[in-house]
Formats: structure tokens, C-alpha cells, sequence
């Protein structure tokens, strides 16, 4: 290794363990973990990148536009996404009853279907994750965890918009009114609000040109 390798706060970081890296190496192995067990009930034609689409979709549905904002994706990213969960049968595209123009892509029963086996299995890793760690330090992991989420936000908001370009933080909200989707009263909480999804803005953070690449071939 050269002397600069050597001193590089990189390699330093790299050595004792990176936070960033710890959280996100997390969310990869609750991927795999889900993955895996959705493969065993028969959703084996899910990718982990069709992840971004059943993690950001409510019960309202969600236009592609939305969809994008919520899981920092390209509208063409998330369009390719949404086509391939089409044609097997887990969305479908639906005019939407506040805009002519506008369509919602909504789950379908077996949409929900996959959503709900997700829950249960979230609930498992909860359990098996309880009995390894005890109940006391799993509740205080995730205590933190979404304190780390919150700082980073904050710390985010806080930096100067670019010249010419007003900074807008965005909530990732879900639209409320009407439902044009079926099932509507039964997203899963655990998917939602815990499970694998990652925080608008938050934790994840904007996903880059390379990691959309690799999202795309995964889903092909």
C-alpha cells in the first residue's frame, strides 16, 4: 500500500467501520433476508429493486412522478419498474380520480398479496432479531437509528440552496383523499413505517446514475 493509502482518512474510516456504511450494509442483509423468503412463497419473479416501487406505494396509489420523489429515482427508473411489475401482475395503471390526465399505478390482489407476505416476514426478522439481541438493545437500535435518520435531515435542510436553485425539502407524504385502489385499509404498517424502506432524503439518500444502472439490470 502506497503512504498515502496508509494516512488517507479514507482507509482509516474504512478500518474501524463507517456508520454510513454500517446502516446501509443493514439494509442489504434485511434485502437478502426478505428475499429470500419471498422466493420460498412463490414471489421468486421480485427483484430487490422492485423494492423502491412496493415500499414508496400507499393505498391511494401513486403516480410515477411520486413514486420517483419518494424513492430518489428517475421518472424513466421507476417507469421501467413500474412496467415490469405490470406485466406480472402485481400493478396496474388506473386513471386517476383527481386529474383526468393523470394516472395512478395501484396494487393489484396479488400486489397486495406480496406486500402483506413482506409484513409477515418483517415481523419474523423482528422475532429472530429479538432473540439475538434481547428486546431492550433491538428497541434501542431502532430509538436511534431513526434519531440518526432525523440529524441527518436536519443537517441536510441546513445547508445553503444552490445559486439560482431554491431548496425544497420534501416529505414524501402520501396523498390522502379518495381512493382509487382496492385493499386500500391494509397497507402494512411494519412495510411502511419500519421493514426495509429508507427514509425520503433520509438515511438512503439520493441513489446515484451507477446504483439506477444496477436496478435496472436487476429487474430485467
Amino acid at each position: 500500500m502506497t503512504s498515502r493509502g496508509e494516512t488517507s482518512g479514507h482507509t482509516q474510516r474504512l478500518r474501524r467501520g463507517d456508520l454510513g456504511i454500517l446502516m446501509r450494509t443493514g439494509y442489504y442483509r434485511t434485502m437478502e433476508y426478505v428475499q429470500a423468503r419471498l422466493e420460498q412463497l412463490g414471489f421468486d419473479d421480485v427483484r430487490p429493486a422492485h423494492m423502491a416501487i412496493f415500499q414508496n406505494l400507499g393505498p391511494e396509489g401513486a403516480r410515477i412522478g411520486e413514486l420517483a420523489e419518494r424513492a430518489k429515482l428517475t421518472n424513466q427508473s421507476v417507469g421501467y419498474l413500474v412496467d415490469y411489475l405490470e406485466e406480472h401482475g402485481y400493478v396496474e395503471r388506473r386513471p386517476d380520480p383527481t386529474n383526468r390526465r393523470a394516472t395512478l399505478v395501484c396494487f393489484t390482489e396479488r400486489g397486495w398479496d406480496e406486500a402483506d407476505a413482506c409484513a409477515k416476514i418483517l415481523d419474523q426478522l423482528d422475532e429472530e432479531l429479538t432473540q439475538r439481541m434481547g428486546a431492550e438493545r433491538l428497541e434501542q437500535l431502532q430509538a436511534l437509528l431513526a434519531e440518526a435518520t432525523a440529524a441527518l435531515q436536519a443537517s441536510k435542510l441546513a445547508l445553503p440552496a444552490p445559486r439560482g436553485r431554491p431548496q425544497v425539502p420534501t416529505s414524501g407524504r402520501m396523498r390522502s383523499g379518495s381512493s382509487a385502489c382496492s385493499r386500500g385499509d391494509r397497507l402494512p404498517r411494519r412495510l411502511v413505517a419500519r421493514g426495509v424502506r429508507m427514509p425520503a432524503g433520509g438515511v438512503g439518500g439520493p441513489v446515484g446514475a451507477a446504483e439506477e444502472r444496477v436496478a435496472h439490470r436487476r429487474a430485467r
